[in-house]
């Protein structure tokens, strides 16, 4: 009976070594899934409350995490092969794009394998894929194949209709952000200026899909102006190594890898009861965030629309909390350098002159680089201008430099409804900003040299801060937009490429040679409040019909975050207010 046990035992023990030698020799393959939205930084929270309670919002995936796990892999060396399951919707900007291709390619130089599943995918998104070793397509998918365009909400003929004028002035004849105001169609200068700025982006996308793949320009502009293209005509075209069954792709892999392979999954976080509480500080970011003693470098995200007030909005840079959080930057002892990241349309022209100011007392204290991502125009152009070096993504949107006001009048609209204003008052002036009624020409006069002095000091400010001259700035001036590759041949920016070469080049001028912990900035405190934001004023859009056309031109893809803006600034402020905002109402896809 001893004897048969001590076989049992011994059985056991050799079994369980082969398993291990087994799994051992086995190929690794890493899985990470490519799916929903990306945040560069969530400041402390990747819940959208407000989009999740409206049932268009939800989870952010973090863009930082995805490139820290990259790093990881690339260094470690522990995985055969990345397999990226992009078959999802994947919701990633330009520069988040960008940054995620540079880690893809870091991948391949450590000699790990890249293999990208796609289904439905967009020219962007395929650039993504292209960066791989190999590329699938799924069978019942296809490739959306397209070139970028401008698309232009031309809001005038409404306007006209519902008898709203709208008044304006602006310094720069490509300041395209009233332009929607101001005409019923795109002015062909404008139209022009865009088609080059969008040559220059799919520029960007053929030169990253002929090095990927290794094809010819010409015949990929010939597939762009076809647009849609199925499984077989990508795999004859050479844009996919295979058109894949569905279920069948992880052998596939498993064939192209040889051998035997272990697929290595993301361990899903653990289950966890959790409170009403508890639930709410989740959403409205109340966690506490611990900081080591130890010695860092900073990376401040500038995000939203630039906005004067004292209070958080959520996709707006306010120019209260922002200042503080600037401040408190400054302040901090174990911060030795700070990039300064910023993705802005641009706003308003006194956040940003406030904002800016703020940047560059902490430019005096600390080493600073500026980082652009998706956008930093107009306003957000105006807070780089910091003397300190910016770098920026081929793909940036960026430049913008003019300024503009504008107010809207009801008197039309308010006439057809039986409704009159009567004034007792000493000048005409008085009632200027009134909503009644549009600007005279002596008030337009005015207004028109406010909005010109603005603009020659954002021209000089540029030329103080580029090294260079009026004249020179004013020749990319005039509300043009660049992309970050034309803005470089026209000295706006200094160098191309993503955060991490930020980074890398903040190291270099702090003199910090090996690791050192990075912080990102703002922390937990600049979290959505709830109650704040279902407090906000300016609930004027009122009825149900407005507000059903409203949501269905943003599940469109629109983005009327501007127009709502302007407007509601145009009908709360009572004084004379510019504009430094680029026209971010475009969508390029």
């Amino acid at each position: 009976m001893r004897f048969m046990l001590s076989c049992f035992v011994l059985c056991v023990t050799w079994t369980t070594a082969a398993s291990a030698e087994q799994e051992a020799a086995a190929a690794t393959v890493r899985l990470i899934e490519i799916d929903g939205s990306y945040a560069d930084y969530s400041g402390g929270t990747d819940v959208d409350p407000i989009g999740s309670i409206l049932g268009g919002g939800g989870r952010n995936r973090s863009l930082a995490l995805l490139c820290s796990t990259l790093r990881s892999i690339a260094t470690k060396k522990e995985f055969e092969a990345v397999f990226f399951d992009m078959s999802g919707t994947v919701g990633m900007n330009a520069a988040q794009a960008s940054e995620f291709k540079r880690h893809i390619e870091k991948l391949k130089a450590a000699g790990i394998r890249t293999v990208a599943l796609i289904k439905m995918a967009t020219t962007s998104v395929y650039t993504i894929a292209a960066h791989c070793d190999r590329v699938l397509l799924a069978s019942h998918g296809d490739l959306d194949f397209h070139s970028p365009s401008v698309n232009a909400l031309y809001v005038k003929d409404a306007l006209d209709l519902l008898g709203v004028e709208v008044d304006t002035v602006r310094a720069g004849d490509f300041k395209a952000a009233v332009e929607p105001f101001m005409r019923s169609s795109m002015s062909e200068h404008l139209r022009a200026h865009y088609v080059e700025m969008i040559t220059s982006i799919n520029d960007t996308w053929l030169s990253e899909i002929e090095r990927g793949r290794g094809l010819k320009r010409e015949d990929l502009r010939r597939l762009q102006s076809r647009r849609f293209i199925d499984g077989d005509e990508a795999k004859e075209a050479g844009l996919v190594d295979e058109v894949v069954p569905f279920g069948t792709e992880r052998r596939r892999v498993e064939t192209w890898i040889g051998g035997d392979v272990r697929w290595v999954l993301p361990k899903p976080p653990a289950a966890k009861d959790m409170s009403f509480f508890e639930m709410m500080n989740l959403l409205t970011g109340r966690r506490a965030t611990a900081r080591s003693d130890k010695e860092c470098l900073a990376v401040l995200y500038l995000n939203g629309m630039i906005s004067d007030g004292k209070s958080r909005m959520p996709g707006m840079m306010v120019s209260g909390p922002t200042i503080e959080t600037i401040r408190k930057i400054k302040d901090d002892a174990l911060v030795k350098g700070v990039v300064v990241r910023i993705d802005s349309p641009g706003g308003s022209v006194s956040a940003s002159i406030e904002i800016r100011a703020a940047l560059l007392e902490l430019a005096a204290e600390k080493p600073v680089i500026v980082s652009m991502g998706s956008t930093a125009a107009s306003g957000g152009y105006w807070i780089s201008c910091l003397g300190r070096p910016v770098y920026a993504e081929a793909t940036t949107i960026t430049g913008s430099i003019g300024v503009f006001g504008m107010k809207p009048s009801l008197g039309p609209l308010m006439e057809r409804l039986g409704v009159k204003v009567e004034y007792a008052e000493l000048d005409r002036a008085s009632s200027a900003m009134n909503v009644d009624r549009g600007w005279t020409e002596s008030e337009r006069r005015t207004l028109q040299k406010r909005v010109d002095k603005v603009y020659r000091e954002f021209i000089t400010l540029v030329a103080e801060q580029r090294n260079s001259d009026a004249t020179t700035i004013e020749q990319s001036a005039g509300g043009r937009v660049f992309t970050g590759a034309q803005a470089l041949k026209h000295d706006l920016v200094d160098e191309l490429g993503g955060l991490e070469a930020a980074i890398a080049a903040l190291k270099a001028a702090c003199k910090i040679e090996g690791k050192i912990q990075v912080w990102r900035f703002p922390q937990v405190d600049s979290a959505v409040n709830l109650i704040e934001l279902l407090r906000q004023p300016g609930d004027y859009v009122t009825s149900p019909d407005s507000l059903s056309a409203l949501r269905l031109l943003a599940q469109s893809g629109y983005d009327l975050r501007p127009y709502l803006l302007m407007l509601q600034w145009s009908l709360t402020h009572r004084r004379p207010w510019v504009m430094a905002l680029c026209p971010s109402q475009f969508v390029i896809e």
